[in-house]
């Protein structure tokens, strides 16, 4: 068989899976943010929608973890709808190798760096004693994701989150 559905969609395609990302600081200069998605996924499905989700969003590339799904497997491929030739993608070898990545991107991980967590803080990016060293955190809608600089956002698996 072709496929490795019961009930494919009935298009078979066999492509070339695209060069990893390769930064070009000459076309990333200009207004905007450069967001950079790091992702830690092990369901295929999920890992194909945030790929999906991250063009919706203007994502510049996505960076893959070790242990992360495959973002060529046939299920990343047929959830993410062709997303994945979309938008560069990135494999690292380890937290140090994506830190050495993403500082020779222009980003600053002491100030550009935000992870998706269950875990909230009640308090707010006005209040007072706001202390991100100490564990508190901002809901999404406080980060100023505009502007001329490069943050990165990073996604856990599903069930324990993020690795470190």
């Amino acid at each position: 068989a072709c496929s490795d559905t019961v009930t494919p969609q009935g298009i078979i395609a066999l492509v070339s899976i695209p060069a990893p990302y390769q930064y070009n600081s000459e076309a990333c200069v200009g207004p905007g943010t450069r967001t950079y998605l790091v992702l830690e996924t092990s369901d295929p499905g999920n890992t194909g929608t945030l790929i999906r989700s991250a063009i919706a969003c203007g994502v510049e590339a996505i960076i893959f973890m070790p242990g992360s799904c495959d973002a060529w497997s046939p299920k990343t491929v047929r959830s993410a709808m062709t997303a994945n030739f979309k938008i560069p993608l990135l494999q690292v070898d380890g937290w140090d190798d994506c830190k050495e990545r993403l500082e020779s991107f222009g980003v600053r991980l002491d100030l550009d760096f935000y992870a998706a967590t269950m875990e909230g803080s009640e308090k707010s990016a006005t209040s007072e004693g706001l202390d991100i060293d100490r564990g508190d955190s901002l809901p999404y809608y406080e980060v100023d994701w505009t502007g001329s600089k490069s943050v990165v956002v990073c996604v856990g698996k599903e069930g324990p989150g993020l690795s470190q």
